[in-house]
This record gives structure tokens, C-alpha cells and sequence, in this order.
């Protein structure tokens, strides 16, 4: 019986012409629906008209830059917020990795790509934001959902528009904890990203934000 679904779109941003069409046909051979752009600026007029389901970019890139192309659909694309997101560098910008990370990123790769790394990212990216989907269209968020007092603190932060840097310095512990407790947290809500976890916690009560 034929797979009548509709493949999943992909949008691959990558200003190296080689490594943009390697990814394109390797995505395109798995079934996906690959959308190519050499910029920040071809992906935004992409963004106009389509709605992949995961975004693929690369950091360093002339004229508008993978984080800065990241910081304006996060302001101004909010339909794109649950897309997850996977930032492409080479091992060498590790810093700039960081960075991306702490913006709000989903995951990374790295160059050269390893593409069975980039197929299972992808596939189980893809997987997660369905399961919650699926979840979501059964039953409304449990705002009963045990917190530890130190998960209900990161929480608070977060639905504040903290970065995780920022986060662990409010909270004084480490970065790497921060994502630790927000890997719980996006478990315990069933969401994917930091957008979804602090619109639930606010609209649920979890988190009560005082005024400024």
C-alpha cells in the first residue's frame, strides 16, 4: 500500500555550494523535501511562502550569519517556533557552537558532515516534535506535573527570556546543569523548545511572573 504522507520539508542553509548540494540529495534520497538557500537572505524569502519542519544552518556565513538568521525568525517567524532547529559549523568554532546552543538551538553538526549523524539527528529531531504533536491533540498540558524546587527556579528564568549562561549565573549553577534541568523540563511538559516549555508553565500556572 503507497505512503501517501507528505515528506517532511527541510530547509538547508549553507553558503558552501558543495556541502549545500551533498546535503540536499542526501535528504532528498531519504525522502525528505529539501528547500536549498546559499544565505540568510534567500532562506528568509524562502520563509515567506514555506514551513519546513526543521531548519538546518550553517553559523559562519557572509552577510546575514546562521545566529543572527536564527535571532530574527526567532523574533519575527513565531510560527516557527517548535521547528527545531540544528546549527552546521566546523569542529574549529566550537565557541560559535556555544553560542548557538545558548540562543536556543536545538543541535549541531559539524564539518565534515557525517551523514548518517545528520539522518539520525534529523529522524529523531523530527520524531520528538511529533510525539508531542500527537500528544498534545489527546490531552491538554498537566499542570499538576511534579517540579523540584531547583527545575521550578531554571523554569522561572526561562519563561523570563533567560539565555542559559545567564540562567546559571541567577541560579549559580553550571551551564551544563542548566541543560540537564531543561532536558527534564522538556520531558516532564512534552515539548521541544524553550518557547514551548515557558508558554505552557505561564499559561498553566506553573510559573507567575511578577510585574518588572
Amino acid at each position: 500500500m503507497p505512503d501517501n504522507r507528505k515528506a517532511d520539508k527541510i530547509l538547508c542553509i549553507e553558503d558552501e555550494l558543495d556541502i549545500r548540494t551533498e546535503i540536499g540529495e542526501e535528504l532528498s534520497h531519504s525522502g525528505f523535501d529539501v528547500l536549498l538557500a546559499a544565505d540568510g537572505g534567500q532562506a528568509l524569502d524562502i520563509l515567506r511562502t514555506e514551513h519546513p519542519a526543521l531548519i538546518i544552518c550553517d553559523i559562519l556565513m557572509p552577510g546575514l550569519s546562521g545566529l543572527d538568521f536564527f535571532r530574527t525568525i526567532r523574533a519575527s517567524h513565531r510560527h516557527l517556533d517548535g521547528t527545531p532547529f540544528l546549527f552546521l559549523s566546523a569542529l574549529a568554532d566550537r565557541s560559535h557552537i556555544l553560542d548557538g546552543l545558548r540562543l536556543g538551538a536545538d543541535d549541531y553538526l559539524t564539518k565534515p558532515v557525517d551523514f548518517e549523524m545528520l539522518q539520525m539527528k534529523v529522524r529523531s529531531k523530527l520524531s520528538l516534535v511529533e510525539r508531542v504533536r500527537l500528544h498534545d491533540d489527546s490531552q491538554p498540558a498537566d499542570c499538576d506535573i511534579h517540579f523540584s524546587p531547583r527545575e521550578k527556579q531554571v523554569l522561572a528564568e526561562l519563561a523570563k527570556g533567560h539565555t542559559n549562561m545567564r540562567i546559571a549565573e541567577i541560579v549559580g549553577i553550571s551551564e551544563h546543569t542548566v541543560g540537564d534541568y531543561l532536558k527534564s523540563i522538556y520531558r516532564k511538559l512534552k515539548v521541544t523548545s524553550r518557547v514551548q516549555a515557558a508558554r505552557v508553565a505561564l499559561e498553566t500556572g506553573i510559573v507567575r511572573l511578577g510585574p518588572r
